[in-house]
């Protein structure tokens, strides 16, 4: 199992990434604005290509304009 996290703001992935390294192999940190959507297909491309699949998702995105 492969752990990818995505948000907007890269410095609080990677420190989420640091704490959760002790339990688990090296986390994936991408940055991406979910209002962006050629950027959610792009991290899904990857994760098809690298992975072949997508097992799980949690989305706890929120914005406002």
């Amino acid at each position: 199992m492969q752990v990818i996290m995505a948000a907007r703001r890269i410095e609080k992935l990677q420190t989420l990434s640091k704490q959760i390294e002790a339990a688990h192999p090296k986390p994936e940190v991408y940055q991406l604005d979910v209002r962006k959507e050629d950027e959610i297909l792009s991290l899904f491309a990857h994760i098809r290509t690298i992975y072949g699949r997508l097992d799980l998702v949690v989305n706890s995105a929120g914005f406002a304009d």
